[in-house]
């Protein structure tokens, strides 16, 4: 989980800036990481069009309630701006207009939560749109980037087992051509050697030929010889 992550779920649980500071830095981030990534924090709720959710210990008090539909209540249990405007002839208390309740509403909370409600109420500056979209645009490339560097992976991958397998037919290729010279060998020697069996059949048939006439011969004919 990244740093901003962690401060929204924070946020979520109510913590307020200055605790969720120290739960920061105690987890080994430092001083200005932490309070960029509040800034972010708060940038990204100002363009959502929210305002984030305040701890009520931030808060030293909620927004003062107002007691004007009370009647015979002492003046001395009421504020005085409110018992400054207690009508003399009736009695009762006049309800404060409201600028004045939205004045006191805001001075109850502290200056963040009204950078807050200044980020909701009014347009977003150039500054923040810049920012915002250089964050966009750099975790898109971010992404591409991965992309690209597992494309270049397999590329690698690829280019390795093909130089791997032609070096694998170039071994085969000479282990064929060697095979071949050496059946060619054989086969000459094997012809050599039939020739030469051949010859000597040749030269044995001649000799068996010059024998053949005397054999025929009759025992008279010998012995008149």
């Amino acid at each position: 989980m990244g740093i901003i992550e962690e401060i929204k779920t924070m946020q979520r649980e109510g913590r307020s800036e200055s605790d969720i500071s120290q739960l920061m830095q105690s987890h080994g981030y430092a001083p200005e990481e932490v309070q960029e990534a509040l800034a972010q924090s708060r940038i990204r709720e100002a363009v959502a069009g929210g305002t984030p959710e305040m701890p009520a210990s931030d808060s030293p008090h909620g927004p003062p309630q107002s007691f004007s539909h009370i009647s015979g209540m002492e003046p001395s249990m009421l504020s005085p701006a409110q018992s400054a405007q207690q009508s003399p002839q009736t009695g009762q208390y006049q309800v404060p207009e409201q600028n004045n309740y939205t004045s006191q509403v805001n001075e109850g909370y502290p200056p963040q939560y009204q950078e807050y409600q200044q980020y909701s109420g009014n347009s977003m500056s150039t500054d923040v749109i810049t920012e915002l979209a250089e964050q966009i645009v750099n975790e898109k490339i971010h992404s591409v980037r991965r992309d690209i560097d597992k494309v270049i992976e397999l590329k690698n991958t690829v280019e390795n087992k093909i130089s791997y397998l032609d070096e694998r037919l170039k071994r085969i290729e000479k282990i064929i051509d060697h095979l071949q010279l050496a059946i060619l060998q054989k086969v000459g020697d094997y012809a050599s050697a039939v020739e030469d069996v051949k010859n000597e059949l040749h030269e044995t048939q001649k000799s068996f030929k010059s024998l053949m006439p005397e054999a025929r011969k009759s025992p008279q004919q010998q012995e008149s010889q």
